[in-house]
């Protein structure tokens, strides 16, 4: 898997970041700092001096009595901010809820930062690892994972994308992820598959959560990632009778120029769902994308087929 490499870990912006990014993933737990230190690889002395500093700015609380810090106040400011500089968000989550309700099944919206997907907002039944939809949850741009992205991108971009496996299948799969991609561009959304293989990745990204830094978990993620890619993890046809393994499906919302700002999903059925069921909640789904769509101004493709 290609990956971007920002500085060096020793910069004391990316500590500060790291323990933001990791009390974001367990956001109503708190931490000694010698758990979080050990978890995000840092020496005591430089986790008291960055938690010290997020403390005194309001970013993150210290229990007195315990000595654990959690997530401050200042993030709030910080959270609302951002809704007002990205009215998308704003409008998903709202949206979220109508969603959740309508498909009756978790909704959840994920934006691109990089090269890695993340989760930014969710409503409804969780999944039953509560993986799949964790707010703060990243998931690496690789084939067959974050073909609602580059769907409506330009070739090159498509072909940077499909280049970012590398499997003895490569070609074989190069070919797949543009069939998957040509479904998306067609009937607007992707199903993908629940399996023994996509629950073991559930898994690890969800431990992923607990500890980042684990070598062991970072190379569950990206060999599980490998193996799906060779798999028929996304389900292309859809028959009204047959009936399916469904982990989640997932549609992208387009800005005014035509590029995903957005994706919205749905996840957590409760039971297999025939062909037929598919198709009527991702008829939701598509009310929800079109909701979003007209909310930002942005542009919904005339989609064909299903």
């Amino acid at each position: 898997m290609k990956s971007s490499t920002l500085e060096s870990p020793s910069n004391p912006t990316i500590r500060a970041v790291k323990i933001l990014n990791f009390l974001s993933a367990n956001p109503l737990e708190s931490f000694g700092l010698s758990e979080l230190a050990r978890r995000l690889g840092m020496n005591k002395a430089t986790c008291l001096s960055v938690g010290r500093t997020l403390v005194a700015y309001g970013y993150l609380v210290q229990n007195e009595e315990t000595k654990t810090y959690g997530l401050g106040p200042a993030l709030a400011a910080v959270g609302n901010a951002a809704n007002e500089r990205f009215p998308v968000m704003e409008h998903a989550n709202a949206i979220l809820k109508k969603l959740s309700r309508e498909a009756g099944c978790g909704a959840m919206a994920t934006v691109l930062v990089g090269d890695q997907q993340l989760v930014i907002g969710r409503h409804g039944i969780p999944d039953p690892l509560n993986s799949i939809s964790r707010i703060g949850l990243t998931v690496p741009l690789m084939p067959p994972f974050g073909a609602c992205f580059v769907a409506w991108s330009s070739p090159a971009e498509l072909g940077r994308w499909l280049e970012m496996v590398d499997t003895p299948k490569a070609a074989d799969d190069s070919n797949a992820h543009r069939e998957l991609v040509s479904s998306i561009r067609s009937r607007g959304f992707e199903i993908y598959r629940d399996s023994k293989l996509s629950r073991r990745l559930q898994n690890a990204l969800n431990n992923s959560g607990r500890d980042p830094e684990s070598e062991v978990i970072k190379n569950e993620i990206n060999n599980t990632m490998q193996v799906l890619s060779d798999s028929d993890y996304f389900v292309r046809e859809i028959n009204d009778e047959t009936v399916y393994p469904v982990m989640g499906i997932s549609s992208p919302v387009l800005n005014a120029e035509g590029r995903t700002e957005i994706v919205l999903g749905i996840h957590g059925f409760r039971w297999e769902l025939t062909g037929r069921e598919i198709k009527a909640k991702a008829d939701c789904l598509m009310s929800a994308v079109k909701e979003t769509t007209e909310a930002i101004g942005g542009y919904l493709p005339p989609y064909q087929g299903g």
